[in-house]
């Protein structure tokens, strides 16, 4: 999966890998695999206000699952802090 976030804040945002999840339809949450062999991971980074990133993340998810949602954490400790697309 192609990923591209945007810092529209006015503050700096720490981005990282294991803050993204995939969830089916059966509300299965998997976390990304790790393949350094992969071209452009998206890899832990510092966004500045205005900045954008963009990587890739490889999951591993229900073949033809209608109900697939992207989910990101934005705060790992706070769970209200939470982004969900659902995934077309």
């Amino acid at each position: 999966m192609n990923i591209t976030s945007n810092n529209t804040s006015n503050a700096n945002i720490d981005f990282n890998p294991s803050q993204f999840q995939i969830q089916d339809s059966n509300g299965v949450l998997t976390k990304p695999m790790i393949m350094s062999e992969m071209p452009d991971n998206l890899s832990s980074a510092s966004l500045a206000p205005g900045g954008k990133l963009t990587g890739n993340l490889l999951f591993e998810a229900p073949q033809g699952d209608p109900g697939l949602k992207l989910v990101y954490q934005a705060n790992l400790l706070r769970a209200s802090e939470t982004v969900t697309v659902t995934l077309p």
